[in-house]
């Protein structure tokens, strides 16, 4: 019997192309995913930034907000505080959008001193000073409520209160004003870091101008990437970057800008003096009175101090000096807090600021809602 003829051996299958294509590009995703891992990681642990990112790109308004129900951790060398968002999206107490019958609601508006992340919630002035009025006037329930973010300007004060402000229904807004107010408005009518937010007219009337440059996908994506600190990152130093190439410097640092607003001081007194009239006029409409206080800074303290002088001078430019003529013009009442800084300063002799950083510390704040305090109940009808 003939043996059968044996088989041939089959050939290994080879892989399909495709697979092959495929496990190597899974393997270079992996590999980014954790190299932006290690990144995200090393930039939060290493930088003095939000951990997580607490900010987003409000969708309705396209201006910088908070987000939501937010929590982390803002940390330098010489604090580490923990920074929550409430549900309507303020660093502030939680409270109703409606105000309760019976309740002096009082609106605080301002930059990073008024916002407070390097001290614990309770310790910054705003709840100091609900504090002391809830104390003081036995009868009366007040509620203080910070609309404060870094970076803020006067516009960003106005359009705070224009777009979620007014709709809290305030008894009294609050205006904290800070030396480089001027600068950051410059900057949002100039962009570019955050694009141009608003023009004005020839006959000086101001025209927001926002929404064509965050409509759409682009602003949801440009949003949720906020959230990572270390995209944040990149974004900022490339944004410089771009600056750099089309204007062949890097933005302007924050005294190099004060210098700058000496250059455009008639341009910048008519910007902020049209900001101040129209949180007047959006405030009276709701039947509240507007108020504004300036924010003490260390050179300013230190200026009174050795010299009697309550202004801090860069070139002809004095922001106290400014919004002084400015609240007389507009007929709003301005408090200046130097003074009280400089004397509180000589008599006790204790810091004001944090050490890592030119913001007030607990000391600071106490101080601030202790002046604040002074002038609503001695000079002041609530």
């Amino acid at each position: 019997m003939e043996e059968p003829e044996a088989l041939p051996t089959p050939k290994p299958r080879r892989p399909k192309a495709f697979l092959i294509w495929a496990g190597r590009l899974l393997l270079v995703v992996v590999g980014f995913f954790l190299a932006f891992v290690m990144a995200e990681w090393l930039t939060r642990i290493s930088l003095p930034v939000f951990s997580p990112n607490i900010y987003k790109i409000d969708s309705r308004t396209g201006l910088v907000t908070y987000i939501p129900n937010a929590h982390g951790f803002y940390r330098k060398s010489c604090f580490k505080t923990e920074v929550s968002i409430n549900s309507l999206g303020w660093r502030t107490g939680e409270f109703t959008a409606q105000k309760s019958e019976g309740v002096y609601r009082i609106i605080v508006l301002g930059d990073s001193f008024v916002a407070g992340l390097e001290t614990p919630l309770e310790k910054t002035f705003h709840k100091r000073l609900e504090k002391l009025l809830n104390d003081y006037f036995g009868d009366m329930v007040f509620e203080v409520i910070s609309l404060g973010r870094g970076n803020n300007g006067l516009y960003y004060d106005y359009r705070y209160l224009k777009d979620f402000g007014v709709a809290y229904n305030p008894d009294l807004v609050i205006i904290v004003s800070f030396v480089n107010d001027p600068a950051d408005d410059l900057r949002d009518m100039y962009g570019p870091r955050e694009g141009r937010l608003f023009t004005m007219d020839d006959d000086g009337n101001i025209v927001d101008d926002y929404v064509s440059e965050r409509e759409g996908i682009m602003l949801h994506i440009r949003s949720t990437l906020r959230r990572s600190a270390f995209i944040k990152l990149l974004y900022d130093r490339s944004s410089d970057f771009v600056t750099y190439l089309r204007e062949g410097k890097l933005p302007l640092t924050g005294e190099e800008a004060l210098q700058g607003i000496n250059e455009n001081l008639d341009f910048a007194y008519a910007l902020e003096k049209e900001l101040v009239f129209k949180m007047k006029n959006l405030a009276e409409e709701k039947g509240a009175k507007l108020l504004i206080f300036n924010a003490p800074y260390r050179k300013q303290v230190e200026a009174y101090v050795n010299t009697g002088e309550d202004y801090y001078y860069v070139g002809s430019y004095s922001h106290e000096k400014m919004m002084e003529d400015i609240a007389r013009e507009t007929d709003v009442s301005f408090v200046n807090l130097i003074p009280l800084f400089g004397q509180n300063f000589r008599t006790t002799r204790e810091s004001f600021d944090y050490t890592c950083d030119s913001h007030w510390n607990e000391t600071g704040h106490a101080w601030i809602s202790e002046g604040i305090f002074s002038y609503l109940v001695g000079k002041f009808e609530l």
